[in-house]
């Protein structure tokens, strides 16, 4: 390794050492990282050497890996959810694995700690369409409306939550 001016170079011999697949006759800062071979690098390490990774990479990489892997991974911190916004989070990684069953048990008790997340809301109703429930489905979108129609203040990405809501609304 070395720094010139400010930039740490890696060369390409180290590179191979570390498993970092610098192309032969490019350093390191030539190239930027991509995010895939970062997020898969970092599953490497996570794998090999757990504390490495997060020293090299910090947390900035954990929400970038597979649901299960960012559940399993929270659980070695033992992370629990504290509020609707965890609960909505831990629901849309199960969505996005397609366990929908075990997502709606995170979107539901997110929207009873707090019955106006309108993410977690609009979430449930995705999920319960998906688990082929379009009368909950339906009502649950109108409470996601309800409450968005309701705001004092909307934001840009409010409105577009609002009309993508009203769209599902007239497709369901």
């Amino acid at each position: 390794m070395s720094e010139d001016q400010g930039q740490v170079t890696v060369s390409a011999e180290n590179a191979r050492k570390l498993d970092l697949a610098v192309p032969p006759g490019r350093e390191r800062s030539d190239q930027p990282p991509r995010h895939a071979e970062e997020v898969g690098r970092f599953q490497k390490l996570l794998k090999n050497d757990p504390e490495y990774a997060y020293r090299r990479c910090g947390l900035a990489l954990l929400y970038s890996l597979p649901g299960e892997a960012v559940m399993q991974e929270l659980a070695k911190f033992g992370w629990k959810a504290r509020d609707a916004q965890d609960l909505f989070n831990l629901g849309a990684l199960r969505s996005q694995d397609g366990d929908h069953k075990e997502a709606l048990k995170y979107y539901e008790k997110a929207v009873e700690l707090d019955p106006d997340h309108y993410d977690s809301l609009f979430n449930l109703a995705l999920t319960y369409q998906q688990l082929e429930d379009a009368r909950k489905a339906r009502s649950t979108m109108q409470k996601c409306i309800k409450i968005l129609e309701e705001k004092h203040e909307i934001y840009s990405w409010e409105k577009n939550d609002l009309q993508q809501a009203r769209q599902f609304l007239d497709q369901l």
